[in-house]
């Protein structure tokens, strides 16, 4: 894989990340719903046969025990509002189905495997009616992306030379396809919303910027928590430059980084949903 198809996987995390915050916004728009399953979808499968190829991402790549923790807790938030459907309907059975907890997960791999499955197929068959609880195709497709990747982090692949050259000429078809999806959704969403929502569209098009290599001088790093007692780590912050055009997103430890660019006085900028945003001014010398 070469630097600039690794960027471009970096931003289909990002565009995907974007597509799940907006969800709520663009579940009405059902052309661009239909591109955003595919791309769900194709990340997936991009991330899929970059573990077949033993590539990290730079250092992004959650432990098992990670992901584990992290689908539940994706599930969980579906499972709530899938609750609270249950209750204003009075069904016993999906009242039994949503009624679990967090202790309930705790289960051989195997045994997560099944009930994390048995739970996304009722809230995929009822997805309809849990619309209006923010409960979609899209998120849906989340926990499946990360249950795919829980279950793929068994060991670290081994594979033979000819595998490998076959793996990454399926790779380059697939950014390609990608590519092709988020053409479509570009001018989707730049014609439904630059109106209506100008601040949305900024940010999907800033998600979507391919940063152009340069020589590396520097490396930002940060860790997101709560302020108010410091206990509470943040998961999926935005972190950015934007007279860079620089982004991440904070892993599950609440890290992120910003690498390669140059010496100079900038903005970090950080948010988070639930959060008051913040701005950290910094510089950086030259070739430091």
């Amino acid at each position: 894989m070469t630097k600039k198809e690794g960027k471009k996987v970096d931003m289909y995390s990002l565009i995907v990340l974007f597509f799940l915050k907006f969800d709520g916004t663009i579940n009405g728009f059902q052309p661009l719903v239909d591109q955003v399953l595919l791309m769900v979808a194709k990340e997936k499968a991009i991330r899929k046969l970059l573990d077949e190829q033993g590539y990290g991402s730079k250092g992004k790549t959650l432990t098992k025990a990670a992901l584990r923790q992290l689908m539940i807790k994706e599930l969980l938030k579906l499972v709530k509002k899938g609750y609270a459907w249950a209750l204003t309907t009075e069904d016993v059975e999906m009242l039994k189905t949503f009624g679990v907890v967090e202790r309930d997960f705790k289960l051989s791999q195997d045994r997560l495997i099944v009930l994390v499955d048995e739970i996304l197929k009722v809230l995929t068959d009822n997805v309809v009616v849990l619309t209006p609880y923010k409960v979609t195709l899209v998120n849906i497709g989340v926990v499946k992306t990360i249950e795919a990747d829980y279950e793929a982090a068994k060991d670290i692949p081994k594979q033979k030379q000819g595998l490998k050259k076959a793996i990454t000429t399926t790779l380059k078809k697939e950014i390609k396809v990608a590519d092709k999806i988020l053409e479509i959704c570009d001018n989707l969403i730049n014609a439904e919303y630059e109106d209506s929502n100008a601040a949305m569209v900024l940010e999907y098009n800033n998600d979507r910027v391919v940063v152009d290599g340069v020589n590396r001088h520097t490396i930002i790093r940060a860790h997101v928590y709560s302020a108010e007692d410091h206990s509470e780590v943040i998961a999926g912050a935005f972190m950015g430059i934007e007279s860079l055009n620089r982004h991440d997103t904070t892993d599950i430890d609440g890290m992120g980084e910003i690498v390669q660019f140059k010496g100079g006085d900038f903005l970090l900028h950080f948010k988070a949903k639930g959060f008051v945003d913040i701005e950290v001014p910094f510089s950086i010398k030259q070739g430091k």
